[in-house]
């Protein structure tokens, strides 16, 4: 609130108590479309107010600043704004966003301060799918705590993945002049030595959120530079790497914007970034059987082509190649395919899944509703769609 104001509110509280409550209610209302019915809602509403009590919180009001705060608040959070509000108007938008990525920032046309009551429906709305999505948002210590209890397991059970990885280190041409590659989210490190004798001159680090598939790592490749860090904040030097090289690990990533954003200023100039991600298609199978056991959110949500595209492009990087194709896997059983999945720590880390273990009457379920996708030899189908990239920057 502009200082002038907040000096002009107090000096007229002391003056007259009835008067600068009109004041504040024509201010609330103020350029609101329905700005003369909010008045007269205001002004039926109780105004008895004791006059010390209220008038040392104004004072408060006037010494607290929480603007700080908003900065490092570490959960999803909604803000929402009235266009025209005569309070807080919609130019402080730029402070709440300064360093919060899990900020959402939401502007009602035609609205003053009180847009949850000209604009109801509407605020409803907002505050509703805000809450919706926040079902579908991942738990990173779940997701670093589950791939750390499969490190042992992973390398067997991740036929699939390795696969893709070494026809994405395949299709990079060879360079002797680069110097320093990332293999971002790099698990067990399977990918790391293959990089590291593909760019014999650079120097390989392998980063991961997983510190127990770090250990993991370093005793399979000793070798190695091994880094704990999250992809979405990174610990590197602005345009330090030359490549940034990522298989079956950015999915993890909840915000691609500030995903991208990190990337790209990570990379030097005309530095490559080259990754695959699941796409939505994947398990779609697994996750249309759930849906007829119970509705409940059991696999992943997965980002779309057009989501990284216009992440990646938002962030600056040029020559975006993005590619999709579907692979379809084979099981014996639909128990196969759940050990699979969990031998490979790709669990259901969501944060709206269901907290209590999955019975036997549920599972019997599942098994039911997937028997719509046995084929005729007797096995069921689990599709991946398999998104690859190659950005510069």
């Amino acid at each position: 609130m502009p200082a002038e104001q907040y000096q002009g509110f107090t000096a007229s509280w002391q003056e007259d108590n009835q008067d600068c409550l009109k004041r504040f209610c024509g201010l609330q209302a103020q350029g609101d479309k329905q700005q003369r019915q909010l008045i007269r809602q205001l002004r039926t509403m109780t105004t008895d107010i004791d006059s010390s009590a209220a008038g040392a919180l104004l004072k408060l009001l006037g010494e607290i600043d929480n603007q700080a705060y908003i900065a490092v608040l570490n959960c999803p959070t909604l803000v929402i704004f009235g266009e025209q509000d005569a309070l807080v108007p919609v130019a402080c938008i730029e402070r709440f966003k300064a360093g919060n990525h899990q900020l959402e920032i939401a502007v009602i046309e035609n609205a003053g301060h009180l847009p949850h009551l000209s604009n109801a429906k509407q605020t409803e709305t907002l505050i509703s799918s805000f809450l919706q999505r926040q079902q579908y948002r991942l738990d990173k210590a779940k997701v670093a705590e589950s791939f750390g209890r499969a490190a042992q397991r992973y390398d067997s059970a991740a036929v699939l993945q390795h696969k893709i990885g070494e026809k994405l280190l395949a299709d990079l041409s060879s360079d002797d002049s680069l110097d320093s590659v990332i293999d971002l989210g790099c698990g067990t490190g399977y990918h790391s030595p293959q990089l590291q004798k593909h760019y014999a001159n650079a120097e390989v680090t392998g980063v991961d959120i997983s510190a127990e598939m770090l250990t993991y790592a370093a005793t399979q490749y000793p070798q190695g530079n091994w880094l704990c860090a999250d992809a979405e904040d990174l610990p590197f030097e602005d345009n330090s790497q030359s490549l940034v090289f990522s298989n079956f690990a950015l999915q993890w990533c909840e915000d691609l914007e500030q995903l991208a954003a990190q990337l790209y200023r990570v990379l030097k100039p005309q530095g490559q970034l080259c990754f695959a991600v699941p796409g939505p298609k994947t398990l779609r199978e697994l996750r249309s059987a759930w849906q007829q056991v119970d509705g409940r959110v059991h696999v992943n949500r997965f980002n779309s082509l057009l989501d990284w595209q216009s992440a990646l492009q938002g962030a600056g990087f040029k020559q975006v190649e993005l590619h999709s194709e579907n692979i379809i896997q084979q099981h014996q059983s639909v128990r196969e395919l759940l050990m699979e999945l969990k031998d490979v720590g790709a669990h259901n880390n969501n944060a709206g899944k269901q907290t209590t273990l999955t019975g036997k009457q549920q599972l019997k379920a599942l098994y039911a509703a997937y028997e719509g996708y046995r084929q005729a030899d007797g096995s069921f189908p689990a599709t991946w769609e398999i998104i690859s990239c190659t950005a510069f920057k």
